[in-house]
């Protein structure tokens, strides 16, 4: 499974999706697995199929945060915003603030095209050296903020290399 999340940030999403898919198919409750599938198919534009994946995450993980999170993604990458926030709300009331943090804030952001507060989120994140704040330069869910002079800008005030050039 490693092999499937470094493809996923090398933006190969088809040896990803492989990889990912026989890792889950060999361990059914592997919660990164599912999760980074569902992280793919969002990459690759297929959002059905990232909340096909999100929806048997929250089978095996209900009790995760995140499971969430990426549903409301997928239903928002779908256009169904409203359910999207229905979803968000639920899982804000039910996980503490540190389950949902500001870099899955920034995922739903960047799903629902707001770059200033996607910048506003991950900023926090990073000057907070949150656990994996530094994924926040290569993590493909960003890299259409890349040509934005403002990313660079946060990247620079929060000490992270821009890697975007090299992507």
């Amino acid at each position: 499974m490693p092999q499937g999340a470094l493809y996923f940030y090398w933006r190969r999403y088809d040896r990803s999706e492989t990889l990912l898919t026989q890792a889950a198919e060999m361990s059914p409750h592997d919660v990164y697995a599912r999760l980074l599938l569902a992280d793919t198919y969002a990459q690759s534009g297929r959002p059905q199929e990232s909340l096909e994946t999100s929806l048997q995450l929250i089978e095996i993980a209900p009790n995760y945060a995140n499971s969430y999170v990426y549903q409301a993604r997928a239903l928002q990458m779908l256009g169904r915003a409203e359910e999207s926030a229905t979803i968000m709300n639920q899982a804000r009331m039910r996980f503490d603030d540190t389950a949902i943090t500001e870099y899955e804030e920034a995922m739903l952001h960047v799903a629902r095209g707001s770059v200033e507060s996607t910048l506003e989120c991950l900023e926090r994140y990073a000057l907070r050296k949150a656990n994996g704040a530094h994924c926040i330069a290569v993590d493909p869910t960003f890299a259409v903020l890349h040509p934005d002079p403002r990313w660079l800008s946060m990247l620079e005030r929060v000490g992270l290399p821009d890697f975007s050039s090299r992507l």
